[in-house]
Formats: structure tokens, sequence, C-alpha cells
């Protein structure tokens, strides 16, 4: 008699083959599962092929199922996977941020007189704080007056998260301030990372003060103005949750299944919303890594990982599963990494290790002693010769510099010596349509900039060497005085005449009293028979592609602005626009590679 012994085979789903540890994790039945993976462990596609498996298995059900992710970009990344993997059935999935998951929430069962609120995001909070401050007339802080741009960006904008984050109401945040003691004791036996020789321990005690009436005073302002933040839709959410019942038993029963990516990365007030939902059913599965823990300033811990062991390890059903096997590095580095955050004693213990047939070394580095000049010449030379050595293609090569300064010196030296280069990342307000729809809106605003704006349109219209012997000419003019002499000369020149009727064409249509976006269309429409944007329909390299993806961006950056304020004119989108240009440093709009 022939006896037949089979084994269940290992998970696998197109190009995507389970190594032991991840085919525990996906085929585990719904309870409270936590995955704890490394760093290239593959861990967001351990989670998605565990809610694939889980519902091809009937074991739950697509419309009871939530993913929540920790970013719009990861959120972007696992509706393609998740739709490539299940199809159809992947659409009546939930996949989304916290944030976006909370906000369906308010606009389902949050009161009715916030149903139609605007969302503030940190841009348009910035903007509204900085052209309020002068109200706020009980600030007392020397150091708030003296510098408003950094008290409301390094001060004001992360404590009034800190406040949402840890679900702090009101009455209970009047209830601290109330236990603040009037001594320098007090805010060193508090607050002790306070170096006390170089702080000023009186001005310390008036910012806290400050700071919490300037979230009473934000929190009006918001309510005012019909509008909400981010921080207003994760409490929000919780207190419907909290004192609904009607409205718990119902997010209870459509989201049966919860799988969470980044767990570490979530902060208080997010874990006590989802072990709300979670707690009479607990099917919850959690991707986390302390030692990513990237987000602490957004009030993400160690914490987590801990709660979910103590909330849910008494189930019967409960299970860490440690995903350690690395598909990014060689054991080397991996053993780096595991000495040095072996040291961490809030960590739970794993050690990552390459795949097996991946145990080779990589070169060794070489260090090449240098000045700035020799750089310039020598990185060239380096990569002609891996190149003809056909040790790798340009596409394989990346230049690392410090400061963007050195990035575009290297990439003018590669582009000389015939090297194609891409470079990254350009920040926003240096692209150079930003800049050119910017200066014609100051100019044909006439405001304090528009003399400087002037000057950079002048000189991509008529030289740099007619422009600067222009200003020179009129140096004690001002900028309405230099625009009339230009009026009277612009029969000199075809070039002249065309720039003049333009500035004509634009003045007349801010005096209709277009809104904002209307008027960045009608600039960008004028743009378009100009040099630069002429460029961009005839060549498609990396600076022409970067031009015409940031014309997007500015142009739904004034869409963004007159939808938050309804009368948004010109004059108040560049005053937006500077303070973004002060106060963030936002990266340029990435064109496809």
């Amino acid at each position: 008699m022939l006896i037949s012994l089979t084994f269940p085979m290992p998970y696998s789903s197109g190009n995507f083959k389970a190594n032991p540890s991840q085919n525990s994790a996906i085929t585990h039945p719904p309870a409270p599962l936590m995955i704890l993976a490394g760093a290239g462990t593959g861990k967001t596609s351990t989670l998605i092929h565990r809610i694939r498996y889980l519902c091809k298995s009937d074991l739950i059900k697509p419309e009871n199922t939530l993913l929540l992710t920790f970013t719009e970009k990861a959120t972007a990344e696992a509706k393609q996977i998740i739709h490539a993997i299940m199809g159809k059935d992947s659409e009546s999935i939930f996949v989304g941020t916290f944030h976006s998951f909370c906000h369906s929430i308010m606009r389902r069962f949050g009161p009715e007189d916030r149903m139609d609120d605007v969302l503030w995001e940190e841009k348009d909070i910035i903007y509204f704080l900085i052209n309020h401050f002068n109200e706020m007339d009980f600030i007392q802080s020397r150091v708030f007056s003296t510098d408003p741009v950094k008290a409301i960006t390094k001060s004001f904008i992360p404590f009034f998260s800190r406040i949402r984050d840890e679900l702090l109401t009101p009455k209970e945040l009047l209830i601290k301030v109330e236990k603040i003691k009037e001594s320098t004791d007090w805010i060193l036996e508090e607050f002790p990372g306070i170096h006390d020789k170089n702080a000023d321990l009186n001005d310390a005690l008036l910012q806290i003060k400050d700071l919490v009436q300037a979230y009473d005073f934000f929190q009006k302002a918001k309510t005012k103005n019909n509008a909400m933040d981010f921080g207003d839709m994760i409490l929000g959410c919780y207190t419907i949750l909290k004192e609904d019942e009607a409205v718990l038993r119902k997010v209870r029963s459509e989201f049966c299944h919860i799988f969470i990516d980044e767990y570490q990365d979530n902060n208080y007030a997010l874990n006590l919303i989802v072990n709300l939902i979670a707690e009479k059913n607990p099917s919850i599965t959690v991707v986390g890594d302390e030692d990513q823990c990237i987000y602490s300033f957004r009030g993400a811990n160690y914490y987590n990982i801990a709660d979910f062991r103590n909330r849910y390890q008494s189930h019967s059903k409960y299970a860490e599963i440690p995903l350690e096997e690395n598909r990014r590095s060689t054991q080397a580095i991996l053993d780096l990494a595991n000495a040095s955050i072996g040291n961490n004693p809030d960590r739970t213990a794993k050690q990552l290790k390459c795949l097996p047939e991946n145990t080779m070394h990589g070169p060794k580095p070489v260090w090449i002693q240098a000045d700035r000049a020799q750089s310039l010449q020598e990185v060239p030379m380096v990569i002609h010769e891996i190149i003809n050595e056909g040790r790798a293609l340009y596409g394989d090569i990346a230049v690392i510099c410090r400061g963007w300064a050195n990035v575009r010196a290297i990439a003018s030296a590669m582009q000389k010596a015939a090297i194609p280069v891409d470079i990254h990342i350009e920040k926003f307000f240096d692209v150079p349509i930003v800049k050119d729809v910017l200066a014609w809106g100051h100019l044909i605003r006439h405001d304090k900039q528009s003399e400087i704006a002037l000057y950079r349109i002048l000189k991509q219209q008529m030289g740099e060497d007619w422009t600067r012997t222009f200003f020179r000419s009129m140096e004690k003019s001002s900028a309405e005085e230099k625009f009339q002499k230009l009026e009277s000369r612009c029969d000199e020149s075809a070039d002249l005449k065309k720039l003049i009727d333009s500035i004509k064409d634009l003045k007349q249509a801010l005096g209709q009293n277009r809104k904002a976006d209307e008027m960045v269309w009608a600039i960008l429409d004028m743009l378009k028979d100009r040099p630069l944007l002429k460029d961009m329909r005839n060549a498609y390299g990396y600076r022409e592609r970067l031009n015409l993806a940031n014309t997007g961006e500015i142009l739904n950056l004034a869409e963004e602005f007159v939808n938050t304020n309804p009368d948004g004119q010109l004059s108040n989108w560049l005053g937006f626009m500077e303070v973004m240009s002060l106060t963030s440093n936002q990266n340029a709009a990435q064109p496809q590679l």
C-alpha cells in the first residue's frame, strides 16, 4: 500500500513567492496579528497579500476590509498593487490614510453645521496665522513677538498638532494650565531638556501661556471661518465614535477587518480610534518596526508596539511574526545595522539577514581625497571609466552632494563631459516657471516686489546688457516711472512693444476683478509664446519636463487657494506664496524619468 504525504504549498501569487515567515503571516486566520518587519523585508507586500489570501479564502469580505496607510503616496501604491492582484474585488476595500478615514467618518456622521467646512492644510494655517498675528494681543513672549514666522512654524503649529494627537479637550488643557507654577524651578523640573544657561526661563513660562491662548484663538478662528484641519478630523472622529453608540456599531459592522501599515508611526489618538473600532471583534493586522520610528515628532513612539502586545496577547489566536529576511542589502551592511540598533533597549529583538543567494559582498568604497575643483574634474572621469569598462550604465549611477550649490556645479561639469544628467531634487520656488509666474504677478500688481520682477522679465525679453543699461539710466526712478519710460520707447523694438502690450493686457484682466486662479491662468497663457514655454514644447530634457510639471503645480496651488478663500484675489495669493517661500522648503514637482 502506498501512503501519500502532502504538505501545504507556501503562498504565491504571480511573481510574489512568500518565504516561510511571510507565509505564516499571510495565512494566519483573522485575529490580532503583529508583523514585526525590518527594513527591506517586504512588509507591505506581505500585508497586501494577506488581504488577498483572506478574501480569496472567504475568511473575510472585501467590503468589510479597511486598509490604513500613513502617507498619500503609500495609499496610491497600495491601491495600485491591491487592484493588480485582486482585480474588481479590490474596489470595495477602503484603502486610505488615517486622515482620509477620519475625514470620511466626520463627513458621514459629524455635526451638520460642520459638513461643508473647508480643509485647512499646513500652508493655509501658516498663511492665516501670519496674517492675523497682530490680533493675538495676548502674546507676552519676547521670543514669539520678535520672530512671528518662526513662532508660528516652530512652536504654534507643532503645539496645536500635539494637543489633538493626545486627544486633549479644551477643558483638559485648561486643567493642565492651572498646574503651571510661576517659577523657573518648575520649568527646569517639567522640562529637563532645557539648558538653564542658554535659555530665558522666564520667557519660557510666557511661551507656555501664549501657546495655550494661541490654541484657543486658532480653534475659534476655524469655527468662524468654517474650516477644519487634520487634527480636527482625528479629534472629531474619536469624539463621534466615543459618544455615539449607534455610529460606533455601524462603523464596527462596516469595518470588521482592519489592516495597518507602518504601525509604529501612528500616534496615541489614532491608536485609540482603531482599538475602539476593533474592540468587539479584534480582527486586526498591523505591520510595524520600532527601528523605523521616524515620526516621533507627531506623537508616534515605541509605545505602539508594546500597547498592541499588551492589549491583544490574551486573544486565543494572537500572534507576532517577525520578518527578518532582507532583500535590499548585503550581509555586511545588515551586520552593521543589527549591531547599531541592538543597543536600543526598547526594541523587540530581531536579526536582519540577507537572502541565502545574496551572500556576496558589495564592492569596497574608494576614497579619493580632493578639493572642490579637483572633484569637478575627477567625478566625470571616474564615470567615463565605469561606463567604458562596461561595469554600469548611466542610469545605474548616482552622484550625491552636500548642498544644492554643489549639485549644480557637478551637474554642469558632467553635462560638459557629455554625461546625461537628471538632477534631483529642485526646490519649488527655484523652478524657472514658478519664478516667472510670480514675477509677472508682482509686476502687474505693482507691489513692493514689482521692481525686481520687472528686471527679471526685461532681462528675459531684452537681454541682460540692455536691461542693466536701462536700469542704470533710471536708477532713482520708481517702478511705475520705469514702466512709463518703457512705454515711451516701445516703438524702438518689436520685443519691447510685445512686452508692454502683455503687461497692459494682464493689468486689464486684473481690473476685471478676476480671481487668483484665473489670473495665473492668464499669465501662463501669455507666457506660452515666450522662450521658456516654447522650449518646453520643442525639447524634452529634464529642465523642460521640470518646468512642465511645475506649471501644473503652480496652477493647482492657485486653484486650491481660491477653493479655500473664495474671494481670493491675486494680491492675496501672492502674499500666500510669499509666506510659503519663507516658511517651507517645498520640493518641486518631479517629472517622470
